[in-house]
């Protein structure tokens, strides 16, 4: 049975062992958990951010993929990031994220993402 311990391959990509499951993990110069999932069917990639109280969906993922659901707050939200700064944001989805073929209805806020992240999954 995998004990669910990093097994380190490279400098780029690491390999996670659980009891039914294998997930990739990438490595940047920063450690981030990316993680592949689905967003209502279409693959992304999504950051795991404990610090994020709230999801997130990369504007250029939703045009990309047509996504159709989209809805606007009438209310905006002000969304503080990581560098202290303050976006407000109004566009969401209710969507289904699946991970290790685990389905979870949840909401993600559509917002510019770093080049390279589609979803960032917050504690919500």
């Amino acid at each position: 049975m995998a004990t669910g311990t990093p097994l380190i391959k490279s400098d780029v990509q690491a390999q996670v062992g659980t009891d039914a499951t294998v997930c990739q993990i990438i490595k940047s110069v920063e450690p981030q958990f990316i993680v592949m999932v689905t967003v209502d069917g279409f693959r992304a990639r999504a950051l795991l951010d404990t610090g994020a109280t709230m999801s997130f969906l990369a504007e250029k993922f939703a045009k990309n993929n047509k996504l159709q659901n989209i809805k606007t707050a009438t209310d905006p939200l002000n969304i503080r990031l990581g560098d202290a700064s303050s976006r407000p944001v109004n566009s969401y989805l209710d969507s289904e994220v699946t991970f290790n073929n685990k389905p979870v209805n949840t909401r993600v806020w559509q917002m510019p993402l770093p080049s390279g992240i589609d979803v960032i999954l917050g504690l919500d």
